[in-house]
């Protein structure tokens, strides 16, 4: 590298610097926490019941990007603040060495991979093909695969989809221990009710600005059904093969069956 090349190279790197990484707000806090998931994996479940919590009303999905931001809606996040919460932003990153405390949301890639697929299909009126092509192409399992292998043991609070259905409650109260924060029994239960599935689903189709942000055909609700074992009627023999397959490349052993 002779010195012209040395000083450009220098200065490149400096430039870099200036530049915010992908996926990172343009105004970051060191107290951000990040709620991070594959996709459909319970984040706007989880979302609503903390918009509860911290507002102390039934979310409004028009205004959910004043609340819990999204960082793939804008990298620019409002300078809000809700004492003594932290500022909780949405995020589907791959792992980010940037989110330094996170609340890592997994589900049953069957289950994630099936939502996803009827996401495109009547959310989006996307041709997507079967579920047995969508589940072997980009964004299928593989990518649901990489993406959990990617944040293994990186995060500081790990939540089960099933575990928060099971037990919405305790999962709750773990998030709001990792935050430090000490709420009434009546505040919790008060915010697990306001977000049930059929409460959201109404006041999901009330919005207007979230449903025209994510282009979503008309009647369609984000949160969709919430199950747990509905794959068990639509994935075949092969399909669960396949999964069990890049479950066992991949080392995520756990949710193998």
């Amino acid at each position: 590298m002779n010195r012209f090349q040395f000083i450009t190279s220098k200065i490149r790197n400096q430039w870099y610097k200036l530049i915010p990484p992908p996926e990172i707000p343009d105004n970051p806090r060191a107290s951000d926490v990040y709620f991070v998931d594959w996709f459909r994996s319970g984040n706007i479940w989880l979302r609503a019941i903390f918009y509860k919590l911290i507002t102390k009303k039934d979310i409004d999905f028009d205004n959910l990007q004043e609340i819990l931001p999204d960082i793939h809606v804008s990298k620019h996040l409002p300078d809000t603040n809700f004492y003594p919460f932290p500022r909780i932003i949405k995020s589907h990153s791959p792992y980010n060495k940037h989110y330094h405390r996170v609340v890592y949301l997994v589900r049953n890639p069957r289950s994630s991979i099936i939502s996803f697929y009827f996401y495109f299909k009547e959310g989006r009126g996307k041709d997507v093909g079967s579920i047995s092509q969508f589940l072997r192409g980009e964004n299928g399992i593989i990518s649901w695969c990489q993406h959990v292998r990617g944040w293994k043991n990186k995060y500081q609070v790990l939540i089960k989809f099933e575990d928060l259905k099971k037990n919405t409650k305790k999962e709750v109260t773990k998030i709001l221990d990792f935050l430090d924060i000490n709420l009434t029994d009546q505040e919790i239960d008060a915010a697990i009710s306001s977000a049930s599935f059929k409460h959201l689903k109404e006041l999901e189709q009330k919005s207007k600005i979230w449903k025209n942000q994510h282009k979503f055909q008309a009647n369609f609700s984000s949160l969709r059904k919430g199950s747990v074992y509905e794959w068990r009627t639509i994935l075949n023999k092969e399909d669960l093969n396949f999964i069990n397959q890049q479950l066992i490349k991949y080392k995520i052993y756990e949710w193998i069956r």
